[in-house]
């Protein structure tokens, strides 16, 4: 469990989360399109992603799955990203 200070967690994570859920009880959205399933949408995220801009985690909907998008801005170069 993440340390808190004044109620706010600490991220230790560059994706915020995004990819600690069950892979069946997720629809991942990665830059506007739906990826196939959670390894597919991690390995892009992690392969083409220069600059993480925006993760947003819904609550778990009416089917039992939640909504995580991901939006990134890709590397210019085309070098692959190393992710710590």
């Amino acid at each position: 469990m993440p340390r808190t200070s004044n109620n706010s967690a600490i991220i230790r994570s560059r994706y915020f989360g995004a990819f600690d859920f069950p892979g069946d009880s997720v629809v991942y959205i990665v830059n506007g399109r739906q990826a196939k399933n959670k390894k597919s949408a991690e390995t892009e995220v992690k392969k083409h992603a220069s600059k993480i801009d925006r993760v947003s985690i819904s609550e778990v909907g009416p089917d039992g799955k939640r909504l995580v998008e991901i939006s990134f801005s890709e590397d210019d170069k085309g070098d692959d990203i190393v992710v710590p």
